[in-house]
């Protein structure tokens, strides 16, 4: 029965790995506050434009009508099993909840990799040009969509799709965006060295070897 023990402990060194848990989170945008640095709750000018040469041209600018955006998360692709992931949204405008303008009820959407996000935002709501954070769960069965290490995201903002011509719409202007993802993954161990080899030879051969002396 020891050698048995020792063998199946020889074979978990020599040949198990690792399972480690790690988050990676791909921030787009400079989290300033619309270049205003506002935090949540504060008020906003429309129309204003303050983006500088370093900022993603779909952030921190604000103008009436329809807002979509399209924006691109790229990092190294997920070694392992994706638990959870989230996006992190510094906004403001974001009326989806309830609409403060008069117009019909707004609907904002996301889309990853063309798949929509099911209620993306529908229980969210910043006001009118009011700065809010807003945060999103990214459902179980399209986490899949992040393995690869990149996934293309479409904000559209109500009414659906796009138009040519500014048309009146939720205006929802974009500070940063934040991607999160939790991930186990499981490393190689690295080839045991011959010392180790040798222990463990020396300790299954021993132990054959008083098994064989008591029969």
């Amino acid at each position: 029965m020891r050698a048995r023990g020792l063998l199946a402990f020889t074979a978990l060194v020599l040949c198990a790995g690792i399972s480690q848990a790690s988050v990676v989170t791909v921030t787009l945008g400079d989290k300033d506050g619309l270049g205003f640095h506002l935090v949540p709750g504060q008020l906003f000018p429309l129309p204003f434009d303050n983006r500088t040469p370093s900022d993603p041209a779909w952030t921190d600018f604000g103008k009436a009508g329809e807002t979509n955006a399209s924006f691109t998360f790229t990092y190294a692709a997920i070694p392992g099993t994706i638990n959870s992931a989230w996006m992190e949204f510094g906004l403001g405008g974001l009326e989806d909840r309830q609409n403060d303008s008069g117009q019909p009820d707004y609907d904002d959407r996301l889309f990853l990799d063309s798949v929509e996000v099911p209620q993306a935002f529908d229980g969210d709501y910043t006001g009118m040009k009011k700065y809010g954070i807003v945060t999103l769960s990214i459902p179980t069965n399209m986490l899949a969509l992040l393995a690869d290490g990149t996934v293309a995201c479409f904000f559209d903002g109500w009414p659906y799709g796009t138009s040519p011509t500014p048309r009146p719409g939720d205006q929802v202007s974009f500070d940063y965006v934040t991607l999160g993802i939790d991930y186990t993954a499981v490393l190689p161990v690295p080839a045991p060295s011959a010392a180790v080899l040798l222990v463990c030879g020396a300790g299954i051969a021993l132990c054959f070897r008083r098994l064989s002396s008591r029969r």
